[in-house]
């Protein structure tokens, strides 16, 4: 066998440090004579790889060791700390198979396949003596292990969209050989996170963790498979004295840069915003809701590239979707901003739409749910993490992995929620959800794991004046005014006149709105009133006010059916609040242990609603209080004023007002007595 030059030593830190862990694990240089300080004892001795996780990253991660080879006498450096000069000798397994996959690999500078350029090589394959020498990744060692990459995308294609690096294809074609026949290769050590003890050697490594299972506990996504590995184990040495070493310097290390995408999903705006992020979830239809997408930006260390976007086979996935109920309306692309925050750094840069991502959106019609029909929203952000030129990531020659992409999506609370109103009765949520797509295995970038963000809920809410007489009958045609205490504003409602219903809203009138002249019934078609402010009591005497959001609201009766008092004395004016119970939706909250922001996060059920109205302000008892919590309420109108039911303070105010007026009327009376009197 050929002791290995400084060229070979580097297979270890160029396959597995450049490849995955950034020369975390680097050999010293090799020297063809070596130190006499120590020399391996047994090949076979036990060492170890230790595997270390991403900062952050909770996932149980699991992996199968191939030992490809074993390391023969082995010796120190000068220090005696450090692997001097070895020789790589393949394990008899696995050296079909190397040469197979050898034989799949062109060497572009020389135009032949890695398995002609190794069986030309006497040193490594000799089948003219005996034994025989067969030593593939000898020379795969030798020839390729100086091949180095010093930036993104770290094994993976070139940042320019060359060609693979003779390493990279090599460790993955030889994982997927090695996974397609796993009866002839089965692995020889099961390895997980933290310190592994196996016997001695040269380890190609494979990530197996399945993400259909990662479901620990506290993690909202699932793993990125790191790149195929090959590590070099940790060595025991032993000296001519029988004196015993652990060499450990630039071995047995593995740093992963495999990571836990994650997406979550908060509202950002509301009926009562507290703090600077939590908010009510309630609105009235027309009004603008604001939402906000946080993904963690995977890890592609080892995965292929496509800067050109020319070979869709090399294309990095990074899609965030976000997908609303019909109720919701997403305005135009302009609606999304996209910006990105390393990791580590506190500072964002805005992403441009159309360079670094695109925004389609579509109507969802594969859904059976609640969500068919709604919108679905792609942000597509294959620009950015495959360094496409203009990019963010072009630019800064780098893509910002482990960092966040943050993304905010305006929507609109449309009339379609007419049908997902909320009362005490019943608490309908108004749904949208999120979901993050990404490259998850090495070996095949375009396979898209599609990574579940969780629900946001948005509720509406309503309650219904009914109009009735003193004998108990409804009562069609009063007129009714409807103020937001929040603004002091009336309220409008402009009735929806597009086939889906979805551009129906509520609007607002600075003024009080003008009674019309008194009728029994309401007219034929209330759209005109409702728009001017005017909200008539219908045929079975009934004003619905549906899909409001939460808060106090001033009822005003500003004319009272024909055939009633119309006097504004003794027309009703009341209130009615909306109070919702809300509780944090902790499944989606990503600051478990952090209490301020997980306090702070926008994301609520409704647990409970009230809904109270006030007496009449004149206190006239013409107001029943909304029984059971319904929110229908009773008001009464009145024919004559000996029909009141008590008499309050504009009782007394009117009957003054008639004193007034007979006391008035009896002096003028008086006085024109007195005049025709003296004219007798």
């Amino acid at each position: 066998m050929k002791a290995i030059s400084s060229s070979i030593t580097k297979v270890v830190a160029l396959i597995a440090a450049m490849i995955v862990a950034l020369g975390t694990f680097g050999l010293a240089a090799a020297h063809a004579d070596g130190y006499d300080t120590n020399t391996i004892a047994d090949p076979d001795a036990n060492g170890t790889i230790t595997i270390n996780r991403v900062s952050g990253d909770t996932q149980t991660r699991s992996f199968n060791g191939y030992r490809l080879a074993s390391l023969k006498d082995v010796k120190t450096d000068s220090t005696g700390t450090a692997l001097g000069s070895f020789t790589v000798e393949t394990n008899g397994k696995y050296t079909q198979v190397i040469e197979t996959v050898m034989g799949q690999i062109t060497d572009t500078s020389t135009g032949k396949t890695l398995l002609d350029g190794y069986k030309a090589n006497a040193w490594y394959y000799n089948t003219s003596v005996t034994p025989n020498i067969n030593n593939p990744l000898g020379y795969i060692a030798a020839t390729y292990g100086s091949v180095a990459e010093t930036a993104e995308p770290w094994g993976g294609d070139n940042a320019d969209g060359a060609k693979d690096t003779v390493m990279r294809q090599f460790a993955d074609k030889l994982s997927a050989a090695l996974a397609a026949d796993t009866t002839t290769y089965p692995a020889d050590a099961d390895l997980k996170i933290g310190s592994n003890t196996v016997p001695q050697g040269l380890y190609l490594i494979t990530e197996t963790t399945n993400l259909a299972n990662a479901t620990d506990p506290g993690i909202t996504g699932a793993a990125v498979n790191s790149a195929p590995m090959i590590v070099s184990t940790t060595y025991l040495l032993k000296d001519t004295a029988g004196n015993e070493a652990t060499i450990t310097t630039g071995v047995g290390t593995i740093n992963l840069k495999a990571t836990s995408p994650t997406i979550t999903k908060q509202l950002t705006n509301g009926n009562t915003v507290y703090g600077d992020a939590k908010a009510n979830p309630d609105f009235s239809i027309g009004d603008e809701v604001d939402y906000e997408l946080t993904a963690t930006i995977p890890s592609y260390t080892g995965y292929d590239i496509d800067t050109a976007g020319t070979d869709n086979t090399k294309a990095r996935v990074l899609k965030i979707y976000d997908v609303a109920e019909p109720s919701l309306t997403i305005g135009s692309a302009d609606s999304v901003t996209v910006t990105v925050t390393p990791d580590g750094s506190s500072t964002a840069t805005t992403l441009v739409k159309d360079t670094d991502y695109t925004v389609e959106t579509s109507t969802d019609s594969d859904s059976t749910d609640s969500y068919k029909g709604g919108t679905k929203t792609v942000i597509n952000l294959a620009n950015y993490v495959n360094m496409r030129a203009g990019t963010v990531s072009a630019k800064q020659g780098t893509v910002a992995s482990g960092g966040t992409i943050t993304v905010t999506v305006k929507a609109t609370l449309n009339s379609k929620a007419l049908e997902s109103v909320s009362d005490a009765s019943t608490k309908t949520p108004i749904k949208n959800k999120t979901s993050l797509g990404y490259s998850h295995q090495p070996n095949k970038v375009t396979d898209e794991h599609v990574q579940p963000g969780g629900e946001v809920n948005v509720y509406t809410y309503k309650f219904q004046i009914t109009k009735k007489n003193r004998e108990g009958d409804t009562l069609p045609g009063a007129q009714f005014a409807i103020k937001n205490n929040a603004d002091g504003k009336y309220l409008t409602w402009t009735a929806a006149t597009d086939t889906d219903g979805k551009n129906g809203t509520w609007g607002t009138l600075a003024d009080k709105p003008t009674a019309a002249a008194q009728t029994s019934a309401a007219p034929a078609d209330q759209s005109e009133p409702n728009a001017k402010g005017i909200f008539y009591s219908g045929a079975d005497g009934t004003v619905s006010l549906n899909g409001l959001k939460a808060g106090t609201y001033t009822i005003e009766e500003i004319a009272s059916p024909s055939g009633y008092l119309n006097i504004n004395a003794l027309l009703p004016s009341f209130t009615v609040t909306i109070t919702p119970t809300y509780e944090q939706d902790t499944s989606t909250n990503p600051y478990a242990n952090d209490a301020a922001k997980k306090a702070s996060w926008g994301d609520y059920s409704a647990t409970g609603l009230t809904i109270s109205n006030s007496k009449d302000s004149h206190d006239l008892g013409l107001v029943t209080a909304s029984t059971s919590n319904s929110g229908k309420v009773d008001v009464t109108n009145v024919t004559s004023v000996t029909q009141l039911p008590k008499t309050g303070a504009a009782g007394i105010a009117f009957f003054a007002i008639v004193g007034v007026a007979l006391i008035g009327a009896a002096a003028l009376f008086a006085v024109r007595a007195r005049k025709a009197r003296q004219a007798v």
